[in-house]
């Protein structure tokens, strides 16, 4: 599942490399589904499936999401609901690194963000499911993998 956010709001987000991604997605589209943020009107998903059923994230967390989902997001909470709330351990892919240019990801912002991944991640079973690719080969390695 591709979780989308507005990131195009924070400061050296770099339009062209989220529309890689997005094209890069594209080739696995029979095995996405997108959740698109209300504000995110960044790109054109209309190639994957839609989340359309339109429940609260909380809810699908609890009723869906399963340590099998690949939940693939820049840094969302939505990524973090299923273990919060249900105990479920997916799949986690942080993408910001690949849409920000290097004077932003060295902000203090992005760094306690790192920080708090790494934290996140050490309270699960299996941290080989939690994933922070740092270039857009890696993270086509990644799904490769997994997919």
């Amino acid at each position: 599942m591709f979780l989308t956010q507005p990131l195009n709001e924070r400061e050296g987000y770099l339009t062209d490399r989220y529309k890689k991604l997005v094209e890069l997605l594209e080739r696995y589209h029979e095995n996405i589904v997108v959740r698109q943020h209300p504000r995110d009107k960044s790109a054109d998903y209309s190639v994957f499936m839609q989340d359309t059923v339109g429940n609260l994230w909380e809810l699908e967390c609890c009723n869906t999401i399963s340590d099998n989902h690949i939940l693939i997001g820049g840094f969302s909470t939505a990524q973090l609901m299923p273990k919060i709330l249900d105990g479920a351990e997916p799949y986690l892919i942080f993408v910001y690194k690949l849409f920000f240019d290097s004077k932003e990801l060295s902000s203090t912002f992005w760094k306690s963000t790192e920080t708090f991944i790494y934290k996140f991640r050490d309270q699960y079973k299996n941290k080989n499911k939690v994933f922070i690719p740092e270039t857009m080969e890696e993270f086509k390695a990644i799904l490769e993998k997994l997919l």
